[in-house]
């Protein structure tokens, strides 16, 4: 008997689990069909529009760009790289500040 309460416990945990996923995906697709204004800043427009992109990262974006406009860093480490998401915010953060030229 504790073996299929077992079964059944990871069968409804995988269940839940895929459905908050899904609800979260939607509301994902809901965010990307909705209408912005354009900011004023080109960089922080151009970060908008890529954070809808649906990556592991798209989420955090904007909060990067805006922390590292806020805390100014002096030195920025990144320790690997892929699609260079996080990279081209904090490149763009460094033309916000002026430290850069686009």
């Amino acid at each position: 008997m504790t073996g299929l309460v077992k079964k059944l416990w990871k069968r409804i945990n995988g269940l839940a689990l895929s459905s908050i996923a899904g609800i979260n995906n939607a509301f994902v697709q809901l965010k990307s069909t909705e209408k912005r204004e354009p900011s004023g800043f080109a960089e922080l427009d151009e970060i908008r529009a890529r954070s809808l992109v649906g990556t592991d990262i798209s989420d955090h974006l904007i909060v990067i760009f805006v922390e590292s406009i806020v805390l100014q860093p002096k030195l920025i480490v990144e320790l690997g790289v892929r699609g260079g998401e996080s990279t081209f915010v904090l490149r763009g953060s460094r033309v916000q500040r002026g430290q850069l030229r686009k």
